[in-house]
This record gives structure tokens, sequence and C-alpha cells, in this order.
């Protein structure tokens, strides 16, 4: 990836009209014509783009109506699913994060998450997703990123940020941060205090995440730090106070 690719640009293409497939899930309504699940997960990947967006849309009606039949497909469909978000067509991308979505806000981690690998890899992927430069499908990104902050305990998710805080790419790493900003408007206060404390070991480390060329740039976000513990401070207030990548 390009060292410093832009977050988001770009609007959604016109010319072909894709909302049917851009359902809410909160508007998705059961069809009694959708193949069984094997069916469903061997179209995903399907080279025809109708094929494999249509595969998608009902596996979210699937999730979303029966959601117990498929869990025993859940990881394998999460899988396949990573795999379409990266594809070159946007229609495609777009509806396998809306799936992903889907997917990690119904099922459990030990469903979705047997092992650090697969987590790992998709935490990746939809970090990747939120810097692509077709600002409709970074969205997307970003909303999966948050149900994935909300799928994993948080001990994973910032500590996966953490072990990731030295990648090459700045924009990689804002979305990082960013993502743990989110993360603490959707815990507690003592867990909020929990990120900021698993944040502040970076500073035991090689100062990976927050790089600065003078003392001077430290103090603010020290002492931002040190008054969380008297005020229910959100993490947030470090973009402020230290950019990333100077």
């Amino acid at each position: 990836m390009p060292e410093n690719v832009a977050i988001i640009s770009n609007v959604e293409p016109e010319g072909v009209d894709c909302s049917s497939y851009y359902v809410k899930t909160r508007d998705l309504v059961p069809d009694r014509d959708d193949p069984v699940t094997t069916s469903l997960l061997s179209e995903v990947g399907s080279n025809e783009w109708t094929r494999s967006c249509n595969a998608m849309l009902a596996i979210r009606r699937t999730i979303r109506f029966q959601h117990l039949s498929f869990e025993e497909y859940a990881k394998e469909a999460l899988e396949l699913l990573l795999q379409e978000a990266s594809s070159l067509r946007s229609v495609v991308s777009k509806s396998a994060l809306l799936c992903v979505t889907d997917l990690l806000d119904t099922y459990d981690t030990h469903v979705l998450f047997t092992d650090d690998t697969l987590a790992r890899s998709c935490f990746i992927c939809l970090v990747e997703m939120n810097l692509t430069g077709k600002r409709f499908v970074a969205v997307e990104a970003k909303k999966a990123l948050e149900a994935y902050s909300r799928c994993l305990p948080v001990h994973r998710s910032v500590g996966l940020s953490l072990a990731l805080s030295s990648h090459r790419n700045a924009n990689f790493r804002r979305v990082l941060l960013q993502n743990m900003c989110y993360i603490c408007t959707i815990y507690t206060i003592s867990q909020e205090v929990e990120v900021i404390y698993l944040t502040m070991n970076i500073f035991d480390t090689s100062d990976l995440f927050f790089k600065s060329s003078t003392i001077a740039k430290w103090i603010p976000v020290l002492q931002t730090m040190v008054s969380v513990f008297i005020h229910p401070i959100r993490i947030s207030i470090l973009t402020r106070v230290c950019p990333i990548g100077s």
C-alpha cells in the first residue's frame, strides 16, 4: 500500500443502480427463495458480480432471520467475505463489508474467531479498507471496523492496534488511533482508563505510535493522559494534541 494514501476521497460512481444491494439491516425482509447455505457460500466468490452480490444479500437475510442455522457457517463466510471486501468492483466490496458488519454484530467472538490468525487478518483488512479512495466504500469499512471493536473484548481490540502501531503508513496508524477513540465511546469510564493505560505502554517501547521530534510535543500528551484519572476525558483528545506521523 502506498505510504501516503488518502483515507477517503471521491464519491460513488454514477451510471449503475446498485441500491438494491445496499439495504440497511433493519430493512431486510425474509425471502423463501434464498438457496441453501452451501450454495450461498459457493456464490460469494463468483466472477459474475451480480451473482456474488445476490449471494451476499441472501446471507445477510439469513443472518437476520435464521442466525442460529447459519452459525456453523459464520466463520467460513467471514473468510470468504474478507477476500471480496478488497474487490476492485465497488459494489462487491461494499456488499461484502455490509455482510461482514452483520456477521460481527450477530455472532460472538468464539464463533467467528476460533484462532488469533483470522482475528488479526480481519482487523488488518478492515483498517486497510478504511483507506480506500472510494468514500462510500470507506464509510462501510468504518462501520465494519466499529462492529469488530464491539465484537472483541477491549483488551484484544486495543492489543491488535498496539501490535500494528509500527506500520509504515501514517494514515494506517491514524485509523488505529481513531478506532481506539471509538472504543472509548462504547465502554465504561473504568474501561476507558484501561484503553489509555494500554496506549501509554507504547511509551515504554520505542514510541512507534506517537512520533515527535521535540520534548515539547510530548507535554500536552502526558497532561491529557494524567487528566483522564480526574475527568472522564476521551482518548479522542489525543488526536488533537499529538499529530500522528510527525
